[in-house]
C-alpha cells in the first residue's frame, strides 16, 4: 500500500462523501490552480509555465471535494463545432483511486451535455487513460509525448448520452 492511502480506505471513501462543483469564485480556482501546482509542477515537475498557459480565463474550472477537503479539479474550455476540450485533471495523490477523477470527469460531461455540446476530447497522460476509458472515452491515434510524458488523444462522443436526473 502507497503512503497515506491506508488512511483512506475505499470502504468510507465513497463517492457520497465527494462533491464536485464549478468553481466561479476566484477562491475556488486558486483551490484548483493549488491541486495543480501540486500535482503537475511539484510531483510531475512540469514546468508551470506549460501547465498556467493563459487559457484559465477562458475555461470552466471545476473542483472536487472530498468532505470538506479539495482534492481534485480540471478545466474545460469551449472550441469550435459544439467541441468540448477537457484539460488539467488531477486528483492530490493521496485520494487518487477513490472516485474524485472519475467525479470531476462526469460533472465536466454533465456541463458540457448542458451547454449542447457534441463531443469531448481530452490528451490524457497513458497512464491515466483507464480513468476515461472506464467513462466511455475512446482513444485516437498513437501515444505521443507531450512535456516529456507519453500521451494519447481520446473523444466521447456526447450527443446521446442520457444524464441522470
Amino acid at each position: 500500500a502507497e503512503v497515506g492511502r491506508s488512511a483512506l480506505p475505499r470502504d468510507i471513501f465513497t463517492m457520497s462523501l465527494l462533491n464536485t462543483i464549478i468553481a466561479n469564485t476566484d477562491k475556488e480556482k486558486n483551490k484548483t490552480f493549488n491541486i495543480r501546482r501540486n500535482v503537475f509542477t511539484n510531483e510531475q515537475g512540469i514546468d508551470t509555465n506549460a501547465d498556467f498557459d493563459g487559457f484559465d480565463d477562458k475555461a470552466i474550472h471545476f473542483l472536487t471535494y472530498f468532505e470538506s477537503i479539495p482534492v481534485g479539479c480540471a478545466r474545460m474550455r469551449y472550441l469550435k463545432d459544439g467541441i468540448a476540450k477537457l484539460e488539467r485533471v488531477a486528483t492530490l495523490k493521496k485520494y487518487r483511486g477513490k472516485g474524485a477523477g472519475t467525479s470531476v470527469v462526469k460533472k465536466a460531461i454533465e456541463k458540457a451535455k448542458s451547454d449542447d455540446k457534441n463531443r469531448i476530447v481530452l490528451d490524457s497522460q497513458y497512464t491515466a487513460r483507464k480513468l476515461y476509458e472506464k467513462l466511455g472515452f475512446k482513444i485516437e491515434g498513437d501515444i505521443f509525448e507531450e512535456i516529456g510524458i507519453p500521451h494519447v488523444k481520446m473523444y466521447l462522443d456526447i450527443k446521446k448520452i442520457i444524464l441522470p436526473t
